[in-house]
């Protein structure tokens, strides 16, 4: 592969690691099916390259950067993270060994919320975020973590553990609490981007139980 050679001209803002790494874990191949690389907790290993490449998600036009010897690569990532397209039109390709990042965990809800404005939806949110800690007894940021995606009334909750996740589905479902909400697992196939953007970062908290 030739390494790209554009550069921007002004530096592009880095984002942590932990939000999007574990997209591009796993075995990489070319489009003629030969193993090219292995990625694991956002750093490469590959075959032009004997050390270590952390990678990098900027801002666009190209998304993806890190050096390899010396020199820097740009791409995108397509598929929703399964294919891996370079500046200089190269494609890498998730190898079928390796399992789908868009299979839906069971620790992974969906909180939709029957919100008017936003100021309803925020306090639905509240309330089922207070629902969680003091009805269920879980702690947040250790026991479960929430994201509130605004553009589609919903909120995304991961549970540390199996069993408090399928508790708390349940009661909602029987409609226990006082904000009307409709629980649901998460798919990333059915997630919009905004949407997947926020799972992802809790995809991040529920593998690092």
């Amino acid at each position: 592969i030739s390494p790209a050679t554009a550069s921007n001209a002004q530096a592009a803002k880095s984002e942590p690691a932990a939000s999007w790494q574990f997209l591009l874990d796993g075995m990489w191949q070319n489009d003629s099916g030969t193993q090219v690389a292995t990625v694991k907790d956002g750093v490469m290993m590959c075959m032009f390259s004997s050390s270590p490449c952390p990678l990098q998600i900027v801002h666009r036009p190209w998304p993806l950067t890190c050096h390899v010897d010396g020199e820097k690569w740009e791409g995108a990532i397509c598929d929703r993270g399964d294919r891996i397209t370079w500046e200089d039109g190269e494609e890498w390709f998730r190898m079928a060994t390796e399992p789908s990042p868009s299979v839906a965990d069971s620790r992974l809800l969906a909180f939709k919320m029957a919100a008017a404005s936003i100021r309803d939806l925020n306090v639905a949110v509240c309330e089922c975020v207070t629902w969680l800690q003091e009805h269920l007894d879980l702690q947040s940021g250790k026991d479960f973590l929430h994201r509130l995606v605004s553009e589609e009334k919903c909120m995304l909750v991961a549970f540390a553990d199996a069993s408090q996740a399928s508790r708390a589905w349940k009661i909602m479902e029987e409609k226990v609490v006082v904000c009307p909400v409709q629980v649901e697992p998460v798919d990333f196939d059915d997630l919009s981007s905004r949407a997947a953007s926020k799972a992802q970062s809790l995809q991040v908290f529920l593998r690092a139980e």
